[in-house]
């Protein structure tokens, strides 16, 4: 998860783009998704009581980051609760704790990486999308509450007037974070896009 993992580095306020990131195509955010994010920082915020003076409970104030967590858990899971999201949830809190809370500038660097940044994204010109050699399967959660299934459609729109043949809208049961929600249904349906082994006889 951007910003919240083990790595280190700061995310800037430099111009740039999905294409410097290879795998974002389209800047998904709606009005209403952007409010939602910007909600969810100023809760971090609130949490940390960030005012440059190093005010607020160690670890924060708890009753917000439990507002927050609830939050995030409707935006990625739709409140559907199992092993894999709490531990998701539990870790993302911790490290994000450790690494954007404590400073103005972690408050800076949060703000960047989980708003501005999605602000910021473009969609990747079609002479980009035109050097795509192989072919594409768009997965996309029915469950999802952040980005309607319509952005997914465009892009497969775009996707083929870029001159990509082998386009395909694939709609699975789930959240946005489907695949963490029922892991063994999500698995199942990416093996049965694979094409099955070739048998090679011996003859001895």
């Amino acid at each position: 998860m951007r910003g919240y993992g083990l790595t280190r580095g700061r995310i800037t306020q430099e111009e740039y783009c999905p294409a410097d990131s290879a795998d974002d195509v389209y800047r998904f955010l709606l009005d209403d998704i952007a409010a939602g994010r910007l909600e969810v920082f100023n809760l971090w915020v609130q949490a940390f009581d960030h005012d440059g003076r190093g005010r607020g409970p160690p670890g924060g104030d708890h009753a917000t980051l439990e507002d927050l967590t609830i939050g995030i858990q409707q935006l990625c899971f739709n409140n559907q609760r199992n092993s894999l999201t709490d531990a998701l949830s539990k870790n993302s809190l911790i490290t994000a704790s450790r690494n954007r809370a404590g400073t103005p500038q972690a408050v800076k660097d949060t703000y960047h990486a989980t708003v501005g940044w999605f602000l910021k994204r473009r969609p990747l010109p079609r002479e980009a999308l035109a050097r795509i050699q192989c072919s594409v399967r768009l997965i996309h959660c029915e469950d999802d509450v952040a980005y309607p299934v319509q952005y997914t459609e465009d892009l497969e729109d775009r996707l083929r007037d870029a001159g990509i043949a082998d386009v395909e809208l694939l709609e699975v049961p789930g959240p946005h974070y489907g695949s963490v929600v029922n892991p063994q249904a999500y698995v199942s349906f990416i093996v049965s896009l694979s094409p099955p082994p070739s048998v090679t006889k011996t003859v001895f």
